[in-house]
């Protein structure tokens, strides 16, 4: 299975004029920062990151969720916050993250306080919780079947 574990993190550079853009990551943040090197990604500066955390997918759907006002375009990951509002919110995934250390604590959390993210019209390159033919409740976790994603289309792998 795929570890989930990763980083989130809050690039800005000059052109973006106070925007910034904010992700997450399973690399180290110098590789991710190379991999985003074009005339739009040039000199980036790392405003914030956080620690390691056990799930990154979880957290950055946490993070959209708080920061859904501040979002400059739905279809993309640049926001207008203000840094240490930003930098405040990574100290306090960090903190939520020593607590909920393993897959199986932040995956109950978020099926007890927000079981819109096992919804199966959610796209997801593959499943995140356990292997499974169809959706199911396995051991009160909300399974689903695994995705690829295929020049944009999603493809059900689990029958292959």
């Amino acid at each position: 299975m795929k570890t989930n574990s990763g980083i989130l993190y809050c690039l800005s550079n000059e052109l973006w004029r106070g925007n910034m853009k904010i992700g997450l990551t399973t690399q180290k943040i110098e590789k991710r920062i190379s991999n985003l090197q074009t005339s739009l990604f040039i000199d980036c500066k790392i405003i914030a990151i956080t620690n390691s955390l056990v799930n990154c997918k979880i957290y950055e759907f946490l993070l959209k969720k708080i920061l859904k006002e501040y979002r400059l375009r739905n279809d993309r990951e640049f926001f207008n916050i203000d840094i240490e509002t930003l930098k405040e919110i990574f100290s306090t995934f960090d903190y939520i993250n020593s607590i909920l250390d393993t897959e199986e604590k932040i995956n109950q959390y978020m099926l007890n306080n927000h079981p819109e993210y096992f919804k199966s019209n959610r796209k997801r390159t593959y499943n995140e919780m356990c292997s499974s033919d169809s959706p199911s409740l396995k051991n009160n976790v909300y399974v689903q079947n695994k995705f690829k994603k295929r020049k944009g289309i999603y493809v059900d792998t689990s029958i292959l």
